[in-house]
């Protein structure tokens, strides 16, 4: 059976809060942002295996910087 992975956080959560997105995704360790947010397998944690990414969790990483930043810049430039 294989587990879900945990929605993202809202709009609203991810603008309030955009220092939490910054530090989930360092820009300079890109490998470490394809890794699914589902918490490690028992296995795994004994193993010190890497958690796997899906296609859910690239699918919400995207959503993630979309928001951070098209509607950053969008509401940036509505200030101007």
């Amino acid at each position: 059976m294989s587990r879900k992975e945990p929605l993202p956080p809202s709009v609203d959560d991810l603008l309030a809060d955009r220092d939490t997105v910054h530090r989930r995704y360092p820009i300079t360790c890109p490998y470490k942002w394809r890794t699914s947010r589902l918490p490690p397998s028992f296995f795994s944690r004994f193993t010190g295996s890497r958690r796997p990414d899906t296609p859910s969790a690239s699918f919400y990483r995207l959503y993630e910087f979309f928001v951070i930043i098209q509607i950053h810049s969008a509401m940036r430039s509505l200030q101007f």
